[in-house]
């Protein structure tokens, strides 16, 4: 017998959806539909430049981008890989601005022990359904 799922884990399920729907969209527009990490191989998911694990910014979209698969398995191989994470942060640098890394972890930083509620998620995914229908990417 399969455990029900509770309504934090709905919504969270539910933005993770919405979101990934929003980045790959985004980035696949901004970008051509080619990967922004290594410019090659088509978007085919969501990448998290600081793992989604920090869910304080999980959804932040400045900690986001769609990526090909190939560099979205790089992403999880990449602990005590110093250059490839100087690598990330310069390219993140390029995508969103000198001072976004840094402002994701701060927010990380600070918002570490907060956990958002059901309704708080659901709020986060109503505003990402809301900038794709006015095509606000």
């Amino acid at each position: 017998m399969r455990k029900k799922k509770s309504p934090y884990q709905r919504a969270k399920d539910a933005l993770d959806a919405v979101c990934n729907m929003f980045i790959k969209l985004r980035d696949k527009k901004k970008y051509g539909g080619v990967c922004p990490i290594c410019g090659k191989r088509p978007i085919q998911c969501w990448f998290h430049f600081i793992p989604r694990g920090a869910t304080a910014i999980r959804w932040h979209i400045w900690n986001s981008c769609g990526a090909c698969n190939g560099c979205n398995m790089e992403e999880r191989n990449r602990r005590g890989m110093p250059e490839y994470m100087e690598k990330l942060k310069a390219r993140h640098a390029e995508m969103f601005g000198p001072d976004a890394w840094g402002t994701l972890e701060r927010v990380e930083r600070e918002e570490r022990i907060y956990k958002r509620s059901a309704a708080e998620l659901l709020e986060v995914k109503k505003e990402f359904e809301d900038r794709m229908a006015e095509g606000r990417y």
